[in-house]
């Protein structure tokens, strides 16, 4: 496929390589926090414990989505064919970080959270658009193409 064919190609690579750099950083943190969790559980901040351990979930849960959406972006990314699920996962992560910032509050850091998945719809919506111009008819993508 040449990679005029995909135009969002270079941004869903970079974006998906900083989604997996920040999950890396995310899964690290939510191991740190578990860890101060259980240090503080035998002193009389046992009951911040309870909440640390609540955060180093949402952590995991939520560094492992964006593991999931940067690997996929990264491997899929000029894959005219996978523009579809790209832009469905871009949708999902940037609803998800909306509802995170409704629930916990308004603040820069959260908004912050919104550039990635934007960027990423961005890009997948620029792939689907190509693949739209193609009349659907998109070769597979050769191994050269990634």
């Amino acid at each position: 496929m040449d990679k005029a064919q995909a135009p969002g190609r270079m941004m869903i690579k970079v974006v998906g390589i900083l989604f997996i750099i920040a999950s890396g950083i995310g899964i690290v943190s939510a191991f740190i926090t578990l860890a101060t969790a259980d240090v503080i559980a035998g002193t009389a901040f046992g009951a911040v414990a309870s909440t640390l351990r609540i955060i180093a979930v949402y952590l995991i849960v939520a560094s492992a989505w964006g593991l999931i959406v940067g690997i996929l972006g990264v491997k899929h990314c000029g894959n005219l064919e996978k523009a579809g699920l790209l832009r469905t996962l871009a949708i999902i992560s940037l609803a998800a970080n909306v509802a995170y910032m409704i629930f916990s509050g308004f603040s820069f850091l959260a908004l912050l959270d919104l550039v990635l998945p934007i960027l990423f719809l961005v890009g997948a919506q620029q792939n689907v658009t190509a693949k739209q111009a193609l009349g659907g008819n998109v070769q597979p993508p050769s191994q050269d193409d990634n």
